[in-house]
């Protein structure tokens, strides 16, 4: 028997120490690494990101790609006056949304974003709306900085308003950022339209928004367990026309629930229910208010069947409501409510096409486009789409000071950073 070349015993012996040498790094690597330490597996670059509800709802900071991908029928509103103001030629400056010339100064604001930082340049907080509204951006343009974007230099006034008060000749460029947008009025078509400060949070008539977004799920239930009856309350003193109209359209029925809960004396009214508890209902009713009312965001997160008369006043997702076909998501009704009754008994004895429109609308807006992942990509978008249309402002002013009778120039930011004026 022939022996092995030496060459041969020399590549099979490095082979070998090569192979024990690989095993003893993955050894003392395990070994030695805590769990918890253990390196984030990146994802594979073959695997295309998906919007998981569970897992991104509530997530501020998807990035630009992300936000397009989960929420592709999201930006109608920005779109629609970004069109408006090419259209117009004009591109938005400072004399555009002064705030001296606005009727409602106490409820407006100037701001300013610089690198992704919020800052007041003229009026004030605007009241409880301001805070909650500026929080809420505040904290979208902290998700665009933890993903890795930085938005442009913008300045604009926004009000807090309910009817956001866009007025003058149809030849005027004055512009605002409001929550809501009189789709009557051909001046409102200058209008940027915002999320509103409930988003955000608007005590005591309903906690935190991400709350009551848990509250709402808590009570989701089939709906053939839930009170088989069309809940609503509200205030009498605003929007008579409508919510009249709702209180005599159930009035005396078996299936209403509804009532106006205006104070009495003073004092809070015996019918007023908890905002959340409307989810207990089977069918849940939304009237407009002063324009806009805060309500329907939290209807639309309840598994219930929402009930929608025609709107006049638009918001940024209300767009996505939709009336008939296999994505039906709320049942339509004439603004005084007059047709109430034949448009929701067919789903009395219907509960499987009742349940599919409550499905559809949980699918819809719950986990994904009233969504606070939703509201914070709108923003950026909003930021972005103004931009291109608008000024870029220039976010500093020069200041002179002497020390030690040597005189200095430097540069502050022209106004206050929110970090400040929040305080």
């Amino acid at each position: 028997m022939s022996s092995v070349p030496f060459a041969t015993k020399t590549w099979l012996a490095c082979v070998f120490l090569g192979i024990l040498l690989v095993i003893q790094y993955h050894f003392l690597a395990v070994s030695t690494t805590p769990l918890h330490f253990a390196p984030k597996l990146e994802a594979s670059p073959l695997v295309e990101w998906a919007f998981v509800p569970s897992r991104d709802a509530e997530n501020p900071a998807l990035s630009s790609d992300q936000c397009d991908k989960a929420f592709p029928k999201l930006y109608h509103e920005i779109d629609r006056a970004v069109a408006y103001w090419k259209e117009r030629s004009h591109k938005i400056g400072p004399a555009d949304f002064n705030i001296e010339d606005r009727e409602d100064g106490d409820m407006a604001s100037t701001v300013m974003i610089h690198d992704n930082n919020l800052i007041l340049t003229n009026g004030g907080l605007a009241g409880r709306r301001g805070r909650a509204t500026l929080s809420m951006l505040y904290r979208a343009l902290q998700g665009a900085t933890a993903a890795g974007e930085t938005l442009p230099t913008v300045e604009f006034t926004m009000t807090q308003e309910d009817r956001s008060k866009v007025s003058g000749t149809w030849n005027e460029t004055t512009t605002v950022f409001g929550a809501a947008r009189d789709t009557s009025s051909d001046f409102h078509q200058r209008m940027w339209v915002m999320p509103d400060f409930n988003w955000f949070a608007d005590p005591p008539q309903a906690s935190g928004f991400l709350e009551m977004r848990r509250r709402a799920a808590e009570r989701d239930a089939p709906l053939v367990a839930k009170i088989a009856k069309v809940f609503w309350r509200g205030h009498m003193w605003t929007n008579r026309p409508v919510r009249e109209g709702l209180l005599a359209a159930a009035a005396g029925k078996s299936w209403g629930d509804v009532a106006g809960i205006d104070e009495i004396d003073g004092h809070r009214h015996p019918d007023q229910m908890k905002n959340e508890d409307m989810c207990r209902y089977m069918f849940t009713a939304y009237t407009e208010g002063g324009s806009w009312s805060g309500r329907l965001k939290y209807q639309l997160n309840c598994n219930s069947v929402p009930i929608v008369h025609e709107l006049q006043w638009h918001t940024f997702y209300h767009h996505l409501l939709v009336p008939d076909g296999s994505e039906q998501n709320y049942i339509s009704v004439a603004r005084d409510y007059s047709d109430l009754e034949e448009r929701i008994m067919p789903y009395f004895g219907d509960p499987a096409s009742a349940q599919r429109i409550a499905d559809n609308a949980v699918a819809q807006f719950r986990d994904r486009y009233t969504s606070p992942a939703a509201e914070a990509c709108y923003w950026r978008r909003l930021i972005r789409g103004y931009a291109e249309v608008s000024f870029t402002p220039d976010p500093y002013v020069k200041v002179k000071s002497n020390v030690s009778g040597i005189e200095f120039q430097s540069t502050e930011i022209r106004g206050q950073p929110f970090e400040v004026v929040i305080l």
